[in-house]
């Protein structure tokens, strides 16, 4: 695949927040804020129970058709049919790409048979940090929540900064170029807001360029009885390819949300411990 705006912003996008990729990677920490790691864990275990309506739209991208993308998403349903395209780029979907969405919900249907196999093989509770991983640029990094900062707090809320290691548990420079933070309410202990700020440019297949990276997730109570899900998402990159330089923004909204009984549980099929983390 020729090296282009869209594959740079793909590469750095598709790790981040609501495409936000984690799995079982890390070292273990030894006293992270319980505050952080029980929103994080509830999280997890809640992701995969939300049916809702996406509209996802990007702008920057050259050559790409004008409009948004919009899905629904519904775990309770077999694989192929829980992610139904309304629209792609605006326009009806045509038969490839609803095709190409069912086969995205076979590609989960594996994904979670990898995850029960290696829930087979576990023979412990396996720590949050363990199960943790990051897209950082084209870096993987696992979180330290071992040295997670309060960096804001008020009677609502409080703010943690969380640094990163490389997959091997080692200080990366360009690692240190982000900066990531996340909000939890108090009252709540669920999630409120992500952040991730890039702080200095990083250089990607040596003739492209990152300027800047910024993005931000919004998470709301929806029902009393479960933990906040995201609800909104904005990233937006600066890319220098050459001599040119782009903005590339991509946003969605999730609507009409509603707490579902997932796939595999319907069928009473044991799944392990969230391995992927999906903002």
């Amino acid at each position: 695949m020729p090296l282009n705006c869209r594959f740079i912003v793909t590469a750095l996008l598709a790790g981040l927040g609501a495409r936000q990729a984690f799995a079982v990677e890390g070292s273990a920490s030894v006293n992270p804020p319980a505050l952080l790691v029980r929103a994080v864990e509830q999280y997890l275990q809640n992701q995969d129970h939300w049916a809702y309506t996406e509209s996802r739209d990007t702008v920057g991208l050259p050559e790409r058709p004008k409009g948004a993308t919009v899905l629904m998403v519904d775990p309770s349903k077999a694989y192929a049919e829980q992610i139904r395209p309304l629209k792609v780029d605006g326009q009806p979907p045509t038969a490839e790409q609803t095709a190409e969405y069912r086969r995205k919900g076979e590609r989960i249907a594996k994904r979670r048979e990898k995850e029960r196999q290696m829930e087979a093989k576990s023979t412990g509770a396996t720590p949050l940090q363990d199960r943790i991983k990051l897209y950082l640029g084209d870096q993987v990094a696992v979180p330290d929540l071992e040295h997670a900062a309060v960096v804001a707090e008020d009677e609502r809320s409080v703010t943690y900064s969380v640094p990163f290691l490389d997959k091997a548990g080692a200080r990366d420079p360009e690692l240190d170029s982000f900066q990531v933070t996340v909000r939890i309410n108090k009252l709540r202990g669920d999630l409120e807001h992500f952040a991730v700020r890039q702080q200095e440019s990083l250089r990607v297949r040596l003739i492209a360029k990152i300027e800047g990276f910024e993005e931000d997730a919004d998470f709301t109570p929806v029902d009393p009885r479960f933990p906040s899900v995201m609800t909104h998402d904005v990233a937006r990159a600066t890319i220098s390819l050459l001599f040119l330089t782009r903005v590339i923004t991509s946003e969605s909204d999730r609507t009409s949300l509603r707490h579902v009984t997932n796939y595999d549980d319907l069928f009473g099929v044991k799944v392990g411990p969230a391995r992927i983390l999906k903002f």
